[in-house]
């Protein structure tokens, strides 16, 4: 809903939640602030196929949600996945996402955790299978951000934040 609030409700947002009460919600939301260009679906991420090519594809995966500590103390009991299973899913959330791509548009994948298996490797090894794609440093600047040369990093702090990895991948070829 942000995006479309940023896009001046003009264009078209597809969102996609597996679960049919999720997506009850984005509609209730839009709908309440006034947002028409959202079209939620009831979808499975990894398999999604409407044959559209998007100009921008954001990836926010499910994940461990180690970054989310500091709000939901449970998490620091919960046994971090050991299957690849997790992964797993990313991986094919982000391929498919790579799909739905134009040329010059972008992916961003996010998490809510700073596990690096979840994150830059999972990127790492979707830009090698992948090379019509390549990282793009996210143009951010907050004072609780780290950026590298590919990626940033929200970083959990004593203001309430929590963790979080971004990376931009843009399609070039």
């Amino acid at each position: 809903l942000t995006a479309a609030q940023i896009m001046k409700n003009s264009g078209e947002i597809v969102a996609l939640d597996c679960y049919a009460g999720r997506v009850k919600l984005i509609e209730e939301q839009a709908a309440l602030e006034g947002v028409t260009i959202v079209k939620a679906v009831v979808a499975d991420a990894t398999d999604y196929d409407e044959g559209t090519l998007f100009d921008r594809v954001l990836c926010d995966v499910p994940c461990s949600a180690y970054g989310e500590i500091g709000s939901k103390p449970e998490l620091r009991y919960k046994k971090p996945p050991k299957d690849g299973e997790l992964t797993a899913t990313q991986a094919k959330i982000l391929a498919n996402g790579a799909r739905h791509t134009k040329v010059g548009g972008r992916i961003v994948y996010s998490t809510c955790t700073l596990n690096t298996d979840e994150n830059e490797q999972t990127v790492a090894a979707f830009l090698r299978e992948n090379p019509s794609f390549r990282a793009v440093t996210p143009k951010l600047s907050l004072a609780f951000m780290e950026t590298d040369d590919k990626f940033a990093y929200f970083l959990p702090n004593m203001q309430n934040n929590e963790g979080f990895f971004i990376a931009s991948l843009e399609r070039i070829c």
